[in-house]
């Protein structure tokens, strides 16, 4: 039986579904594209906004175009299990059953399974893949008041080190060159078994396959100068922070429940840029917040100027139900916010294109990902800036010593460093 999936969200959605299909492979399930039409289609879901619910539920209608038997899971089912139930689907897996699904269906569909695709995927499944996303913590305890994921996610939890250590080794007998760890909140992680986030990259870093390591988004919280000095002592980690700020001012982050100050924000950015070379540190604010006046919004405006962010994810505050944002005074008009969201993003890109151009005569170790067009080819340099490079050969998964020749607002271009020519 064929199986299709549709992700939405973030990288533990993502790093779930590669689980999934792997998983489903193993009990002897053809995983195909979603392009392709397939017996079961498989939705997970994000809910982190109204715009991802819409989202949803347009993946639900694309998917049962096709037909197949229709499953949706992750944080929409979560959160509001009983709008989810409205939404006509043959099955719901709630997040904390999301991984008992490869055997719900097993049962469910034993006499369609064809047994010889199990060899076939597992053999198959690393592909030209580079990166492999390795979640290591899930839930949160923090509760702020625009957010839903709690609800959807539960308590924090922790993977062993133990647990950890070899899957790593397993993703590197695949091929995999770069780990990325990730969870819902990575500041809990380690909490509840006893150790830090620090030992977990440490741990990556040891495995001699490996690359390259890097960690998913982080709180303000978890940037210490020990924090930092033990990454600054890992060769293999890559310096690109993403750290939420959320807002620039001090009003509306304490109406966010966030526990923080844009000061203290400011000196965590501080630190990572006096011990890392060319660092890049990227973030997501939220413009039009509960209670957001004008002095209120261009405070958070000329904190994120100031500030020099490489990349800023930027998100018009979506009401959501169940949180305590949703029942605050003083809700912003969508116009509002639409405007909002054009000054802040003309300022992020500023700041991007900056950025992208000083890059420009660097010399960086780039690992290929993807193709981008005929003879063009997409890597990353180690802070994760996208490089473009015309090549004859096929350098994917491969790093490849370039030297930047040109950028713009959405990354740089690189030529091949040259045996003998100096390295700036």
């Amino acid at each position: 039986m064929k199986i299709g999936f549709y992700t939405l969200g973030c990288k533990v959605n993502q790093y779930e579904t590669e689980v999934l299909k792997q998983k489903l492979a193993e009990a002897g399930f053809e995983i195909v594209p979603k392009e392709e039409k397939a017996d079961i289609c498989i939705v997970n879901s994000c809910t982190v906004t109204s715009i991802s619910d819409r989202k949803t539920r347009q993946m639900i209608s694309r998917a049962r175009r096709g037909g197949g038997f229709l499953i949706l899971t992750g944080c929409f089912v979560s959160a509001f299990p009983k709008e989810a139930a409205e939404l006509g689907v043959d099955l719901l897996i709630p997040n904390k059953e999301k991984m008992n699904l490869p055997e719900l269906l097993k049962e469910r569909f034993k006499e369609h399974i064809n047994a010889k695709f199990q060899i076939q995927n597992q053999k198959a499944a690393p592909g030209r893949k580079t990166r492999a996303f390795l979640k290591i913590q899930d839930g949160c305890n923090r509760f702020c008041s625009y957010c839903i994921i709690p609800k959807s996610r539960g308590v924090s939890c922790s993977k062993s080190l133990s647990d950890i250590k070899a899957q790593v080794a397993e993703l590197a007998e695949c091929g995999f060159k770069e780990i990325v760890l990730v969870g819902i909140n990575l500041l809990l992680y380690g909490k509840d078994i006893g150790c830090e986030l620090a030992d977990a990259v440490e741990l990556v870093c040891s495995n001699p396959q490996i690359q390259r390591v890097r960690i998913g988004s982080l709180e303000q919280e978890v940037i210490t100068r020990d924090f930092l000095n033990r990454l600054s002592q890992q060769e293999k980690f890559c310096p690109h922070f993403h750290i939420s700020l959320q807002s620039g001012s001090h009003k509306i982050l304490r109406g966010m429940n966030r526990h923080y100050t844009a000061q203290e924000y400011k000196g965590s950015v501080g630190m990572i840029r006096e011990l890392f070379e060319n660092p890049v540190v990227t973030t997501d604010v939220i413009v039009g917040f509960p209670g957001e006046t004008e002095a209120d919004f261009e405070e958070s405006l000329e904190f994120v100027r100031k500030m020099k962010f490489a990349k800023v994810h930027i998100f018009p505050y979506s009401r959501r139900s169940g949180t305590k944002a949703a029942l605050m005074e003083d809700q912003v008009a969508t116009a509002v916010k639409k405007q909002r969201f054009e000054r802040m993003n003309a300022v992020a890109k500023a700041s991007q294109h900056e950025f992208h151009l000083g890059m420009v005569g660097k010399t960086e170790e780039v690992l290929f990902e993807s193709e981008a067009g005929t003879g063009q080819f997409r890597g990353y340099t180690p802070n994760y800036v996208s490089v473009l490079f015309a090549s004859g050969d096929d350098p994917r998964n491969r790093i490849v010593k370039l030297r930047i020749v040109a950028a713009d607002e959405n990354g740089c271009v690189g030529v091949e460093v040259t045996d003998g020519e100096p390295e700036r």
